[in-house]
């Protein structure tokens, strides 16, 4: 996709009043990505290197938008990429041995089982939020949007089979394949990329009640993506095509029984997101925090403090995925960062920006 940015929201970056009307400008930054098997870095080398764990899930939520707001409404333009892999811990303990060429146990079966969706995106996002007073105390915070998108990148589909080893270097597999694509990475078939199109709904509730604070904020709450002429591969997948390396380990070229064809139109569905928070006030300068995030799928729940007033900083701790993140925020911006490690070997790495971002 063209990263670029729409020249009339970079010419009111610095702009108080246009025309008469009071504008301003947004921006938010937003990417989280977690393997739970290796290190990210691993994952983008093909699962090569040590430090292994079994697990079933990988993906990546990536974010970028920046518009124009005015009295509660706001236009964008929106650039977002999304990666979910799910598989059985079978497959995934299957997958590193032979992509490391470390020893099989002999006469194993694993369960072969995978799951993937990705797609890239750009488009236009509408919003409209408010704030209303209840009583003395309360206080409402709403927000809804809607976006258009353009779409290409398509990747969706599963695997599902199972595998059986021979001896330390060699095993055998057979899996039911079905999944339609922009690229054919696993057979190479030469197709015309399809284009998608596609909406989402977000949704965003605040609520201040004295010394208490709630917040909520839904990504693709509904979402779909439209795939015209689409690609795709449906059949039996199978290891009778076998070479050895050097060292006599196995090198499989996967044989297909089936057939490729086109669908008129495919429909991605897209996972909702879900960020929340409760905030506790325990006096002028600290705040007590419990917070809950869900990407696709997969739930996580953590505790944090906050401390400051114009400056505020916070200091969280997500338990499932073992990451610490820490966040500044100033007036108008916020900025956020969270890892498992700050080595090579994390396998979390979060980052987030905003600035004017309701």
């Amino acid at each position: 996709l063209p990263y670029r940015l729409p020249i009339a929201a970079l010419c009111l970056l610095f702009t108080k009043n246009v025309c008469g009307a009071e504008l301003d400008a947004y921006f938010i930054a937003d990417s989280f990505t977690y393997s739970e098997t290796v290190s990210i870095h691993s994952a983008l080398n093909d699962w090569e290197g040590s430090g292994f764990d079994r697990g079933e899930r990988q993906w990546s939520w990536n974010w970028l938008e920046l518009g124009i707001t005015w009295r509660g409404i706001s236009l964008g333009y929106v650039i977002r990429e999304d990666y979910d892999i799910r598989f059985s811990e079978d497959l995934s303990e299957l997958y590193w041995l032979t992509s490391n060429k470390q020893s099989l146990p002999e006469n194993r079966s694993y369960e072969i089982d995978l799951s993937a969706n990705h797609f890239q995106a750009e488009g236009v996002r509408l919003s409209f939020s408010d704030h209303y007073a209840i009583g003395e105390n309360t206080r409402l915070t709403f927000g809804v949007g809607v976006a258009f998108y353009r779409a290409d990148d398509l990747i969706s589909g599963y695997i599902e089979g199972d595998a059986t080893t021979i001896d330390e270097n060699d095993y055998q597999y057979n899996a039911n394949l079905y999944y339609h694509y922009s690229q054919d990475v696993l057979f190479e078939r030469q197709v015309m990329e399809p284009q998608g199109e596609g909406y989402s709904f977000d949704f965003t509730l605040g609520v201040s009640h004295g010394k208490h604070d709630f917040f909520v904020n839904v990504k693709d709450l509904k979402g779909r993506l439209y795939w015209q002429q689409a690609p795709y591969t449906v059949g039996v997948i199978d290891s009778d095509k076998k070479e050895y390396d050097e060292n006599g380990y196995v090198i499989i070229n996967p044989t297909l029984s089936g057939f490729e064809g086109i669908d008129d139109e495919y429909v991605q569905e897209l996972e909702p997101r879900i960020l929340a928070h409760y905030s506790l006030s325990v006096s002028e300068q600290w705040r007590a925090l419990l917070l809950y995030r869900s990407e696709f799928d997969q739930d996580n729940m953590g505790a944090g403090i906050s401390w400051g007033s114009e400056h505020r900083l916070q200091l969280s701790y997500w338990a499932e995925i073992s990451l610490w993140q820490l966040g500044w925020q100033y007036r108008k911006i916020s900025l956020s960062v969270g890892t498992d490690s700050i080595s090579k070997n994390a396998k979390s790495l979060l980052l987030t920006a905003s600035y004017n971002a309701f």
